[in-house]
Formats: C-alpha cells, structure tokens, sequence
C-alpha cells in the first residue's frame, strides 16, 4: 500500500468524509493536484510539540526540489478546506477551496501557481 492509498484508507479519512462533504472536496483536490502534475502523497500531521492532536495534512513532494517537502498544508473547516502556502513564517498565504470552486481549475489557479511556484 503505498502513502496515498494509507492516507485515504486512514480512519481519519474516514471521520472527515463523515462531516458534510469534506471527504469528496480532499478526494477532487488530490485529484486536481495530481492533473496539474504535481508528483505527491497526502500526509496526517502528527501530534503538535505541545501535545495537541493536529487535525490538519500535508501534500509533501515525492522528489522536493527545493528545501521544503511541503507543497500545501489543508485544515478541513466546515463544509470547506482552507489550503495554505508556505515560504516562511511570515509569507503564508491562504486560499478558500470548497463545492463551489473545486470543479474549475481556473478559480483555483492563483493556489495551483503558488504551489508550483514552492513545487518547483
């Protein structure tokens, strides 16, 4: 089994497609990723340094090419996922994804641009 087949057989895959439609928009994003070219896997975030289970998951590059292995980290909300980009503490950028933007890659496109622009 490899890394995306663990992530989408994970129970806590299985406790997000539980709430609304949050389990279809990760499945259509994955998806969206993947046409685009990106080459990735889905991972859980793991415990916090402080303690606190994480809820959130990470697109991590099969091959980084450059000093980060994130892509994009995803926070499921409710009824939406808010997909955030990062350079550095201080240069994140946030992008709203949810049923009304996820079927036109064109909406998604300034997202798609920033990850490839931290992909490659």
């Amino acid at each position: 089994m490899d890394r995306k087949e663990r992530f989408l057989n994970s129970q806590d895959f299985e406790n997000l497609k539980l709430t609304s439609n949050l389990g279809e928009l990760v499945s259509k994003l994955i998806a969206l990723f993947e046409n685009e070219g990106f080459r990735f896997y889905p991972e859980w975030r793991g415990i916090h340094k402080t303690g606190k289970l994480r809820k959130n998951f990470t697109f991590k590059a099969k091959q980084p090419a450059g000093k980060s292995e994130n892509i994009v980290t995803i926070y499921p909300m409710s009824g939406w996922l808010k997909v955030e980009t990062y350079r550095g503490q201080y240069n994140k950028k946030h992008y709203q994804v949810n049923v009304g933007n996820i079927d036109d890659p064109a909406q998604l496109k300034t997202l798609l641009d920033d990850a490839k622009d931290i992909y490659n």
